[in-house]
């Protein structure tokens, strides 16, 4: 079955020939991130078009509360 979004819990045990079993252990948990990032345009109207870079100049803000952010681009 497919995991559900959120933290899955994955439990172990073993047992032996004879039929013994161990107690269940709590062995690892997934994570499983199905929400995407988020990007706030904090700019507030800006529209202007540029024919050059103008330097550290947008507010942009990027987040994701669940996994964490891995990388961040943007272009012009």
């Amino acid at each position: 079955a497919l995991l559900a979004p959120g933290t899955n819990y994955v439990s172990v045990r073993a047992s032996d020939t004879l039929g013994n079993y161990s107690g269940i252990d709590g062995a690892f948990y997934i994570l499983k991130d199905t929400s995407a990032p988020e990007i706030t345009d904090n700019q507030g109207g800006e529209t202007s078009w540029r024919g050059a870079d103008p330097g550290a100049f947008y507010l942009v803000d990027f987040a994701d509360g669940v996994s964490g952010l891995a990388a961040v681009e943007y272009s012009a």
